[in-house]
């Protein structure tokens, strides 16, 4: 071998025994940098986070010899991923709720507030020897506060029912006449007939201090579920397309889809064409 003083400077790194190192060029640099980056950041979309529990997910099934240490390391990593989707999951279905009934809450709270505005009015009225109807107004107006906290503190991410909607039609299909105190009342309060089961569950969070908590509640997996319908496999739309038009179809699929309506009426097959009732 040449000494190191005759060897060429760029050569020099290859020598077996040589104390220099070759320089790290700073595309790998960063190409490094990127790769423990990913390995550290959460992603930040249903789909990504989808495809690394996919992929981690077929790694687990199928590196059969992985190193016990390694295995844990990697299942906690997946069950990470799986508690992320979750909470993002959680977090888009809260935010498609709000905006879906975010106006019919604004009206409802609307009207809420006007109809307690009004039977406080009728309150401080009333004479205080009438102890019927003061009665009457105290119940009307607890009915009426809890309408109100109903349309504030019902839970975001939950599916908003209507107080109004049936008083609503009540009122469009009955001409206003003279009408009573006790039904003036009643037409400013929800009808106890048509609350939604929510409203009992405001009361009683009224009654316990617990409606920031209600509003904030999260909803079911189940009811997650059923709001997000899955788009239709592509098989089963190719195969619907295909069942509705035969003419683009191979000459073996023609055959087989009409063997397969052969099949379906066994009489049709079994005719003999009459030629035996003779």
């Amino acid at each position: 071998m040449a000494p190191p003083s005759i060897i060429h400077p760029s050569r020099r790194a290859n020598l077996p025994h040589s104390a220099s190192k070759p320089p790290i060029s700073k595309s790998s640099k960063r190409r490094k940098e990127a790769y423990n980056a990913d390995l550290t950041s959460k992603p930040s979309s249903t789909s990504l986070l989808k495809t690394k529990i996919r992929d981690l997910t077929r790694h687990l099934e199928h590196a059969r010899n992985m190193p016990a240490g390694l295995r844990v390391e990697k299942e906690r990593a997946l069950a990470g991923y799986r508690g992320d989707l979750r909470k993002l999951e959680e977090e888009n279905h809260r935010k498609k709720m709000i905006g879906k009934y975010h106006m019919v809450r604004f009206f409802e709270r609307q009207k809420a507030t006007r109809n307690l505005k009004k039977l406080k009015r009728k309150a401080e009225q009333l004479l205080p020897s009438d102890t019927a109807s003061r009665k009457t107004l105290k119940a009307a107006i607890h009915d009426a506060e809890v309408d109100l906290n109903y349309t504030m503190y019902c839970p975001l991410a939950e599916k908003y029912l209507s107080l109004y909607a049936q008083a609503l039609k009540k009122e469009e299909g009955t001409e206003k006449d003279d009408e009573t105190q006790e039904s003036e009342i009643q037409h400013l309060i929800s009808d106890e007939a048509t609350r939604p089961p929510m409203w009992s569950i405001v009361e009683t969070a009224m009654a316990d201090g617990t409606l920031p908590a209600l509003r904030e509640r999260r909803p079911k997996l189940d009811q997650i579920s059923r709001s997000t319908k899955p788009p239709k496999p592509k098989r089963e739309a190719k195969r619907d397309k295909a069942e509705q038009d035969t003419s683009m179809l191979p000459r073996r699929e023609r055959r087989a889809l009409a063997a397969k309506e052969r099949s379906k009426d066994p009489d049709e097959d079994l005719s003999d064409g009459g030629f035996f009732d003779r």
